[in-house]
């Protein structure tokens, strides 16, 4: 039902708004508005992606796991995306994901949600470095015999 919404609805509120917008303006401005709050966000979220780049990299040199760092990295490119679809609903939801406050407070709400989510058992997450040896399970006993060379007037056949 939400993927009903997101592609059949989203795209038909959208057009409505855009022809509103150019029947309470003009075709020029309407265009000059969608091409703008592309150019912008794309600004903001390069310039953004920058910094959250360089925030990830700062934690892994210190051993961390940038888990909030990735989080925002996240919710810039889906805010970026936004952007980049033509409307002026996504444009809003793309503008608010690029704002580093309300950016924090959707973040935060995420953070709330799968937090509650793991508590209650429906999510769960499993992380294993490659630095750390296999567990028993992970191994696969193998049997093998080698074979002497066969002389080469005699091919070996295969068993």
């Amino acid at each position: 039902m939400k993927l009903l919404l997101l592609f059949i609805v989203l795209p038909i509120v959208e057009m409505w708004l855009i022809f509103k917008l150019a029947s309470l303006t003009s075709w020029g401005f309407t265009f000059l508005v969608v091409i703008v709050t592309g150019v912008i966000g794309t600004t903001m979220a390069r310039r953004q992606g920058w910094k959250i780049s360089r925030r990830i990299r700062k934690a892994l040199n210190r051993g961390e796991l940038p888990a909030d760092a990735l989080l925002d990295g996240l919710l810039l490119l889906v805010g970026g995306l936004l952007l980049i679809t033509p409307g002026l609903l996504t444009d809003c939801a793309g503008f608010l994901l690029l704002i580093p406050f309300t950016r924090t407070l959707i973040s935060n709400h995420i953070r709330e949600i799968l937090k509650k989510s793991i508590q209650q058992g429906t999510t769960h997450f499993t992380y294993q470095s490659s630095h750390m040896p296999p567990r028993e399970d992970d191994v696969i006993d193998v049997e093998w015999e080698e074979e002497e060379d066969s002389p080469p007037d005699r091919p070996s056949l295969p068993r």
